[in-house]
C-alpha cells in the first residue's frame, strides 16, 4: 500500500474541515488503525517546504482522540 502526496501551492487551512478542493484530488488509501480497530482514509499534499496529511474515519464513529499524532520539530 502506497500513499502519494501530492504537490500544492498552499498549505491547507488547519481547522478540522478539509474544505480545500486540492483533498478532493489527493489519492487515498484506506487502512485499519489497529488500536481501536476503526478504518481510516489517509490522504496528502505538500508544498515547499511542509507535507500535510488528511486523516478521516466514517460519520459514525464517535468522536475522540486516541494517541494523537504530533510532529515537534
Amino acid at each position: 500500500m502506497t500513499l502519494v502526496s501530492i504537490p500544492v501551492d498552499a498549505a491547507p487551512v488547519i481547522d478540522g474541515r478539509a474544505d480545500e478542493s486540492f483533498w478532493q484530488g489527493a489519492p487515498a488509501i484506506t487502512t485499519l488503525d489497529y488500536s481501536s480497530q476503526r478504518p481510516i482514509t489517509l490522504r496528502s499534499a505538500y508544498t515547499k517546504g511542509d507535507i500535510f496529511f488528511l486523516v478521516t474515519f466514517p460519520e459514525e464513529i464517535p468522536h475522540e482522540t486516541h494517541k494523537t499524532w504530533t510532529w515537534d520539530s
